[in-house]
């Protein structure tokens, strides 16, 4: 069986800051041919407002997307929302600090075939970090 922690050992870091808003942030790079690019608004300085996912392949997308209380940036996929579904977040980013983003595929099987070994179907993506102000 695959685990995770042999797959990802070191994620990309995804810096974001307000300026940067309009530029898409891939959180996700190459797992089997899933990858997830992110567009991040912003409310003020420090505060997310929202993420928009780009179209994913396959027939699952991203149906929640939201931050722990213990700092982590969680992200859900299933069948069940549509491509460019927005997701309210409302979180305040310390700068400087690093979000891990953890990915549920759900149902390894619907992205690739060889992803029904897998041990957990919960994957490390990049870590979110605030860059400015």
């Amino acid at each position: 069986m695959m685990s995770n922690s042999e797959t990802f050992s070191n994620p990309p870091l995804c810096v974001i800051c307000q300026a940067d808003c309009y530029k898409p942030v891939c959180l996700l790079e190459d797992y089997h041919g899933l990858q997830i690019w992110a567009f991040f608004s912003w409310e003020d300085a420090t505060t997310l407002k929202s993420v928009i996912f780009s179209q994913l392949n396959g027939v699952q997308q991203v149906i929640d997307a939201k931050f722990s209380k213990d700092g982590k940036f969680h992200i859900d996929l299933g069948k069940t929302k549509k491509p460019f579904t927005e997701f309210k977040l409302n979180q305040k980013l310390v700068k400087g600090t690093e979000y891990p983003t953890l990915i549920n595929l759900n149902d390894p099987a619907l992205i690739h075939g060889e992803l029904e070994n897998i041990e957990d179907p919960i994957i490390s993506g990049g870590a979110v970090t605030r860059l400015q102000p």
